[in-house]
């Protein structure tokens, strides 16, 4: 199934929708403008959220991956040339969402990429989340560049999520955030 982004579908087909199982929920391209990026982190939001209605346990969880997914859009956006396209998959399998954000880049592909996979490295090579996460504040402060490495931690810790790194197609960058759909064990409060 695949959707076209309507910003007023509502809950109720939603919710249908994700009753099926490895489902493509949401797959469209943006043109790389700030009101149509805002609109479809909203849409995301949303979709995201009503995958875990009717679990009140999971609201804050639900909550986390959506500003996520949000911090992944939006640098997705930054980092792309004005009049350039984003492409923003979303799919749920029985356990986990996906989410894949490609984009152009403003510079040499495969040196970003690197970059970007250094970064994720240097994140998850930490065996506890909370660990890392206190590591990449007190290196933020004092290195420049090193924020993008706090909102990797941030979203590894808070969702217990898996990030990769890959070279598209045409010098893109696909960014893909695997979510579990049961919250972490230990939630951060």
């Amino acid at each position: 199934m695949t959707l076209v982004f309507l910003p007023d579908l509502g809950y109720t087909a939603v919710r249908t929708m994700l009753h099926r199982r490895n489902e493509v929920l949401l797959r469209t391209i943006v043109t790389n403008e700030l009101p149509f990026v805002q609109a479809t982190r909203k849409y995301l939001g949303d979709l995201i959220l009503a995958c875990f209605q009717g679990q009140p346990d999971a609201q804050t969880y639900a909550e986390r991956l959506s500003t996520a997914s949000a911090e992944l859009l939006e640098n997705a956006f930054k980092y792309s040339p004005p009049g350039t396209y984003l492409a923003v998959r979303l799919s749920k399998s029985p356990t986990e969402l996906l989410l894949q954000v490609s984009n152009t880049l403003r510079e040499e592909g495969r040196q970003v990429l690197n970059s970007i996979r250094q970064e994720i490295g240097a994140v998850w090579a930490e065996r506890d989340a909370k660990e890392a996460f206190r590591k990449r504040v007190l290196t933020s402060l004092t290195e420049p560049g090193a924020k993008a490495m706090l909102g990797y931690a941030k979203i590894r810790m808070e969702t217990g999520g898996r990030l990769r790194a890959r070279l598209g197609t045409r010098g893109r960058v696909d960014v893909t955030l695997t979510f579990p759909l049961s919250p972490p064990e230990s939630p951060v409060r």
